[in-house]
């Protein structure tokens, strides 16, 4: 009784600044924590709990209070990256740019709509229901054919580049996600990209046969802390070594795409950015050797991420065979 007593007191006392319980027992978080990475958290959470149960109940309630901000994961180059769900960091972004008051281009981004109040400009296939009169729209046919953005390098060349430009839910679409990557940096200073996250382009989660959405090409993931795309083979449909790997225990039970780390997402300065592709975009040396190319993208930094705020999930299978 005594001991549980210590436990409950040593629980329920603060980390100053950073981590409060309130009266009922539910942790409260100084607004820094969101900042911090799970890494972060675990040594913070060491340094001041003694009793190992005590740990993880401390940082099982403070990453399920974190689902909706997302986890924040280490990348070199990038900045504020984060594994959340779908839509989730939309309204911090235009809450940004409304107060940076800059010139915005969506790439890509034509017919979703949500970015139609701060943009100036698109580059899309088609001006869908975004497009109004305000707006400068530059149609290309294939986005990721440099030919088809000479309009506007020749525009950013007259005007001087764009401050800010949003690419969500497109590289994954296209072949050649890097071609898009050097085009944005040449038209703009910064932006903010969304891709899937691994979690949810390897899961089977809405009862479909094969894994993630059936028109994309890519994966991104962060590995060892660099932004990297592995081509979407369709060998993965039959290694279930990658059904440990996806936490589809994260999804939410009203939709089976809201998984609670569905989306990458980061900003991005043009003088920092950076897209590695697997292997170098080399599928070799030999065909026995592709699959061990998909190798580190099992337990990776966004699994780290996650499985660092929960010790207690279920170990992820070491390979692909």
């Amino acid at each position: 009784i005594i001991l549980y007593f210590l436990y409950r007191m040593q629980l329920t006392a603060a980390v100053e600044g950073i981590i409060r319980v309130n009266t009922n027992g539910l942790i409260e978080m100084d607004s820094i924590i969101h900042e911090m990475s799970c890494d972060e958290l675990v040594l913070e959470i060491n340094n001041f709990f003694t009793d190992e149960n005590a740990r993880r109940e401390v940082l099982t309630q403070i990453c399920q209070q974190r689902y909706n901000v997302g986890w924040p994961v280490r990348a070199d180059g990038l900045q504020d990256v984060r594994l959340h769900r779908v839509g989730a960091r939309h309204a911090e972004v235009l809450d940004y740019l409304r107060a940076r008051r800059g010139t915005v281009i969506d790439v890509g981004g034509a017919m979703g709509g949500w970015t139609s109040e701060v943009a100036s400009a698109y580059l899309d296939r088609s001006s869908g229901t975004s497009w109004k009169e305000n707006h400068t729209f530059f149609s290309v046919k294939t986005i990721n054919d440099p030919r088809e953005w000479q309009e506007i390098l020749t525009y950013v060349q007259k005007y001087g580049k764009f401050d800010f430009a949003i690419c969500t839910m497109v590289l994954e679409d296209i072949s050649t996600p890097a071609i898009v990557v050097d085009l944005l940096k040449q038209i703009s200073q910064a932006g903010y990209i969304e891709t899937p996250s691994k979690f949810w382009e390897l899961s089977k989660a809405c009862g479909t046969p094969y894994r993630g959405l059936i028109h994309h090409r890519w994966i991104f993931s962060i590995v060892k802390q660099r932004w990297t795309a592995f081509p979407k083979l369709g060998f993965l449909e039959y290694q279930p070594t990658l059904d440990s790997a996806i936490y589809d225990q994260f999804h939410h039970p009203d939709s089976c795409w809201n998984h609670s780390a569905a989306v990458l997402s980061f900003f991005w300065s043009a003088s920092t950015f950076n897209l590695d592709l697997a292997n170098d975009d080399f599928l070799g040396p030999t065909v026995d050797h592709i699959p061990s190319i998909y190798n580190p993208l099992i337990f990776d930094d966004t699994t780290s991420a996650i499985h660092s705020c929960f010790p207690s999930m279920p170990p992820v299978d070491n390979l692909i065979q």
